[in-house]
């Protein structure tokens, strides 16, 4: 990837202070920016001025698995050299270590690979005595105190004071593991949530007596279960994480089991829903951390139909819908509320802007803008979300997916 493109290095880290609520992070009403965050993943190590760019355009950053992979470096390596890095430039930056539960990205991990070299019984068995693997992934058995020990003691592990650099984790696929597994009793399983749940309980307990990080559980699950007449897939959509966890990702807003498979059309109940689930989650003082994209995404980098192929077409789309998706994230924002607005998790894929980049290279002007404080909650009239701030007013309509953003005349009405 070349050199990121952009004007000015702003005096980001003077202005740009999350702060914490309880565990949760939280933003003042300033520079849209500081409202910002991305989940992604550099198979390279940063060079400066991506560095620079992520340091002072995001409040937070999680550091995917696999960073690092393609320059030879495990993911534990790579997410600690990328945070020390990106601490330098800002050291109010929040930088989560991305954990999976399911123990996602297993094969560029150098401390689960020789976990079960060393202590394989540390790892998921069903009823009958059978290895367990989810998306080709092993287990660990979150059952046992061990299992549980050795995963919440990796992200103060990864390099000389991690607790330094690491101020949380992203833990993907927090909640029940009901869902996911077969040949367990219903005792079994009643154990694996139970020790599923210790285990947030307990990384986010260690996170309260070491630096004061936070537990970012994903997530808000919008699936429907077909077999119990559409309701959740998972109890209360997996809110429960909330118990032991300090925050919660909104992976899919407006997208994938939101959105028709077959035509892209946005299922406006579902995402009604999914909203009030945000707007919940902030009103008990935990961080909300949402994921916006580009279009009618309905798979991985994908829409139904005329899909962008190149970096030109992408760059088109991610300007075209980034006032719908900055009008639903203004809708429900609070000081725990976070928006993020990319299609995929690579950080070429909307993360960074640069000429062969799907960001647009120009960025997105109202990053700069101060958004002010709420003049109160959203209103919803059917379908037509709007609400107001000190500097702008939003009107959003679900059904067209039309956004107007009216800046007040300090911005000329920019839109």
């Amino acid at each position: 990837m070349a050199a990121v493109s952009f004007s000015l290095l702003v005096t980001f880290c003077s202005i740009f202070l999350p702060s914490a609520t309880g565990n949760s992070v939280s933003h003042d009403w300033g520079q849209l920016k500081t409202m910002m965050w991305a989940d992604y993943r550099s198979p390279t190590l940063l060079n400066d001025s991506e560095a620079s760019f992520l340091a002072t355009h995001y409040a937070v950053l999680s550091l995917e698995k696999c960073t690092g992979q393609s320059d030879g470096f495990h993911s534990e390596d790579g997410v600690y050299m990328t945070a020390k890095k990106l601490k330098a430039i800002n050291p109010n930056l929040k930088v989560f270590f991305y954990w999976g539960v399911e123990l996602q990205g297993y094969q560029c991990s150098r401390t689960l690979q020789a976990l079960n070299k060393t202590h394989p019984e540390y790892f998921l068995k069903d009823d009958h005595g059978n290895f367990v693997t989810i998306d080709g992934y092993p287990q660990l058995d979150y059952r046992l105190q061990e299992a549980r020990d050795f995963w919440t003691s990796q992200p103060f592990n990864i390099g000389p004071d991690a607790h330094l650099y690491i101020d949380g984790i992203l833990a993907d696929g927090a909640g029940p593991r009901d869902t996911h597994l077969a040949n367990f009793s219903n005792s079994s399983i009643e154990a694996l949530n139970n020790g599923s749940a210790l285990l947030l309980h307990e990384m986010q307990a260690k996170f309260n007596a070491t630096n004061g990080g936070m537990v970012l559980g994903n997530g808000i699950n919008m699936y429907p279960n077909k077999y119990q007449g559409n309701g959740p897939n998972i109890a209360d959509y997996n809110m429960g994480i909330l118990k032991d966890a300090d925050g919660i990702e909104s992976e899919h807003v407006a997208a994938f089991e939101s959105r028709d498979h077959k035509t892209g059309a946005l299922n406006t109940t579902r995402l009604l829903i999914n909203l009030g689930l945000i707007e919940r989650g902030a009103s008990m003082g935990k961080s909300v951390m949402m994921n916006e994209w580009a279009g009618p995404v309905t798979r991985p980098m994908g829409w139904p139909t005329n899909t962008p192929t190149t970096p030109e077409e992408w760059q088109a789309a991610l300007t075209k819908y980034f006032n719908f998706s900055l009008a639903l994230y203004l809708s429900v924002a609070s000081e725990t509320v976070f928006f993020e607005y990319i299609e995929w998790y690579p950080v070429n894929m909307g993360v960074v802007p640069c000429a062969e980049c799907w960001a647009p290279p120009q960025w997105y002007p109202e990053v700069n803008y101060t958004i002010g404080k709420p003049l109160g909650p959203r209103k919803t009239n059917g379908n037509v979300l709007s609400r107001s701030f000190e500097n702008v007013d939003i009107t959003v309509d679900l059904l067209t997916e039309k956004a107007t953003i009216n800046w007040h005349s300090n911005y000329n009405k920019m839109i």
